[in-house]
């Protein structure tokens, strides 16, 4: 398991990614998240920092993931808690972390899914009133993601 995470973690650094393994423990990984630049997306310009956390049997179960940033997200709880159920219910050990985990992350950042909401306050405001969303996202940034 660990060869693989070393791998994975190898490339992942090789393409640009930030990422840091606390205490060098390789089951442990804290990314770094930029909000996407040139895109119709209030996140842009924010920075979030996410723990990836995986099991003993990765890459046969998939890692937990979590904003250790707040983020004002329909798919973030306010504990940090990712709804990653399309990762969860089609994991895969031949997925890598790029092409599920980062990937699924880039994309709520540029289109967030109100298919699965985890803030619910979010997710109705997104719903309803995108331009009242857009400034609490702001607000949200300003004060912790910058």
């Amino acid at each position: 398991m660990a060869v693989r995470l070393n791998y994975e973690l190898k490339s992942l650094l090789k393409k640009g990614w930030s990422i840091e393994t606390p205490e060098d423990n390789l089951f442990e990984w804290d990314v770094v998240f930029e909000g996407p630049k040139a895109c119709d997306s209030a996140y842009e310009g924010g920075v979030w920092l996410v723990k990836i956390t995986f099991p003993n049997d990765y890459p046969y179960s998939p890692p937990e993931v979590k904003f250790s940033t707040k983020i004002f997200h329909p798919n973030v709880s306010s504990k940090g808690e990712v709804c990653i159920k399309s990762i969860t219910d089609e994991w895969s050990p031949k997925k890598t972390m790029e092409n599920s985990v980062l990937s699924f992350i880039e994309g709520l950042l540029v289109a967030p899914d109100s298919g699965n909401p985890m803030n619910p306050e979010a997710d109705v405001l997104f719903r309803t009133n995108r331009e009242e969303f857009d400034k609490k996202v702001d607000v949200w940034k300003r004060k912790y993601a910058s």
